[in-house]
């Protein structure tokens, strides 16, 4: 058993303390009676807690790693434990509206800055800004009442595609399919609910097409970061059209063959995962800790069958409560399963499963309205139905 130090690593975790000490108070301050009631998320995060300390006793890894991964699962448990309690309030619609804009908006400013970096100074940038949050205000576009609902989408999906970051688009276009399929089951699919939608994608299209004519298209292509047109060329756009799969996947193909080599060089690691602080070597000779596809890193850190159960239980549960619930659900509801899909569907190519508080928030509220829907247990507080009506926000 070996443990290194990784101040890198310390860089990266220094606010979760502090986030993990909030969420402890918050869970403090429910009802005494409830502490001791672990519902089925808690238990396997209980479960994650004790496979990935053993997996570190037994492997090793870096102090900081350790401490980190350990605190990523206080932070998320207590994120939805909290939310399973509190989300509930009337104050939840505010909350998830205030959310959207600061989301949009620090996106938009990160990406201003990269930009303006690059076509103004000439430096070097990087081009992978965290555009998935900006999925929340999606959400809640499609969710709530908004005005201009099509022109917003648009906007913040051109906002998500300028981003970089192919992850987020992916999962913009699964979060897209499912809406398109929650209006098909509601009965609302029809033309109108459709056509300000597609106008709007229309307009931008178009002028996005005369810009280039206009501008040139080579001018226009050489004016983009290196970084996003060196995506496009990875995958036959551009001058350099040779097709790369690990460039194309930006590693993620080597991840996963590496984790799958070692599965099958130590089975025993497969079931039992290989702990917090874990690490793989890739063939460039760097020694990292994360795995971006998230299941296989769930896995790779916890095991395969506890790590899939987790992540399959957490697609399962938004989709459990669309499916037999929607009926019942508010645009309040409604917006938390856009949320929790989202996230989801961003972590098969960016590992946010369990570094992202939002999520398991989204996850708890969804939890709550599910268990209450079923009648199974009173809530210390309430739930306090949306004041907009039922398909209000989904026209």
């Amino acid at each position: 058993m070996q443990f290194g130090l990784n101040f890198w690593a310390l860089a990266f975790y220094i606010t979760f303390p502090l986030s993990a000490a909030i969420g402890c108070y918050v869970v403090l301050k429910m009802p005494k009676t409830t502490w001791l009631k672990f519902d089925t998320f808690e238990l396997l995060f209980c479960g994650l807690m004790i496979t990935g300390l053993y997996g570190a006793l037994v492997f090793g890894g870096s102090a900081f790693d350790v401490l980190g991964n350990a605190l990523r699962i206080v932070v998320s448990f207590t994120s939805y434990r909290a939310a399973r309690y509190f989300m509930a309030s009337p104050l939840a619609d505010a909350f998830i509206k205030r959310l959207s804009i600061w989301s949009v908006a620090s996106s938009f400013l990160s990406i201003s800055l990269i930009y303006t970096a690059f076509l103004v100074f000439r430096l070097p940038v990087y081009l992978s800004v965290a555009t998935e949050i900006v999925l929340i205000g999606i959400a809640f576009v499609l969710a709530y009442p908004v005005k201009n609902r099509g022109l917003w989408v648009a906007a913040l999906s051109g906002l998500v595609i300028i981003g970089g970051r192919r992850g987020s688009m992916v999962a913009l276009f699964c979060l897209l399919l499912f809406y398109a399929y929650h209006l098909w089951t509601v009965g609302k699919f029809k033309r109108s609910s459709l056509a300000n939608s597609g106008t709007a994608v229309c307009l931008i299209l178009v002028f996005s097409y005369l810009a280039v004519q206009v501008v040139g298209p080579q001018t226009f292509y050489n004016l983009l970061p290196s970084a996003l047109t060196s995506r496009f060329a990875s995958i036959g756009i551009g001058s350099a059209a040779d097709f790369s799969a690990t460039s194309a996947t930006s590693g993620r193909d080597e991840e996963v063959q590496l984790v799958l080599d070692a599965f099958t060089q130590n089975p025993i690691g497969m079931l039992t995962g290989f702990g917090f602080g874990s690490t793989i070597t890739l063939q460039s000779g760097d020694e990292v800790s994360t795995i971006h596809v998230s299941p296989l890193a769930l896995s790779w850190v916890y095991g395969f069958p506890l790590g899939l159960t987790i992540f399959a239980y957490a697609f399962y549960l938004p989709l459990k409560a669309h499916a037999k619930y929607r009926h019942l659900m508010g645009p309040r509801d409604f917006a938390l399963i856009l949320i929790a899909l989202s996230f989801i569907f961003s972590s098969f190519s960016i590992m946010i499963f369990l570094q992202t508080p939002i999520m398991w928030v989204a996850l708890g509220a969804i939890k709550t309205f599910v268990d209450k829907a079923e009648g199974r247990i009173p809530q210390p507080i309430p739930i306090v139905p949306s004041p907009l009506p039922l398909g209000a926000g989904t026209t």
